[in-house]
């Protein structure tokens, strides 16, 4: 089974932090972020593809070509304004012929357990309650906990679950094409959200996500987990 990081972005919330250092690298505890990622990931996972392009050498001379025993593809987003969407559409090759696969960023924490529970569904997207929902995308499911609808970060939310990071997916998600934000920037939570017209995506709670955008966050997180 094969996962896809993106982590091409320019981390500029994250700034001066990432003035030399791109934000996947940055730590908690001595440990990068993108490694913690990946040490979460089920057993199943086999085979990461990494959306590289702000230092991506970096990353690329941090996690090789094997890490943690899982075989690593680099992919180069030029232009990551282009949006996430975008993003994932790069690796649509190596995804070919997989029948799901995970999708993640390469800041925002998310535990194994949570990981291991979406293993159990076709289709799942990793959740959480926030008390700013507005920041996220916000999620409303039915009765069954499916997904029936992706808002991002409404001025008013309807609910105050957002998602979290960590999303499983199949090839279908390539059919859904995002409208375009500030010019040019199509987004994957606006695909997902017509792609759960048509799927059923389970909404499974996080056990734990920890979302780092901010220095202020990085420091919260290193007070949380050293």
């Amino acid at each position: 089974m094969k996962a896809v990081i993106l982590a091409a972005g320019l981390g500029t919330r994250m700034q001066p932090l990432t003035n030399e250092t791109p934000k996947p690298l940055l730590t908690i505890s001595g440990i990068p972020l993108i490694e913690r990622i990946i040490r979460a990931f089920p057993s199943e996972v086999s085979e990461v593809v990494v959306v590289i392009g702000y230092k991506g050498d970096q990353i690329k001379n941090f996690l090789g070509s094997e890490f943690l025993g899982k075989k690593i593809d680099y992919v180069f987003q030029e232009d990551p304004a282009s949006g996430t969407m975008e993003a994932l559409k790069l690796c649509r090759s190596y995804l070919d012929g997989e029948r799901k696969f995970f999708v993640f960023y390469s800041d925002d924490l998310i535990d194994g357990g949570t990981l291991k529970k979406m293993m159990g569904y076709d289709l799942a997207a990793a959740v959480a309650a926030h008390t700013e929902p507005q920041k996220f995308g916000v999620v409303i499911v039915d009765e069954n906990e499916d997904i029936k609808e992706i808002v991002e970060k409404p001025e008013h939310p309807l609910s105050n679950i957002v998602l979290a990071n960590g999303l499983l997916l199949s090839n279908d998600i390539f059919a859904y094409e995002p409208t375009v934000e500030n010019g040019k920037e199509k987004y994957l939570s606006y695909a997902l959200s017509r792609m759960v017209k048509d799927h059923k995506i389970k909404a499974v709670m996080a056990d734990q996500w920890i979302p780092i955008g901010t220095p202020e966050d990085l420091a919260r997180a290193n007070q949380l987990l050293s």
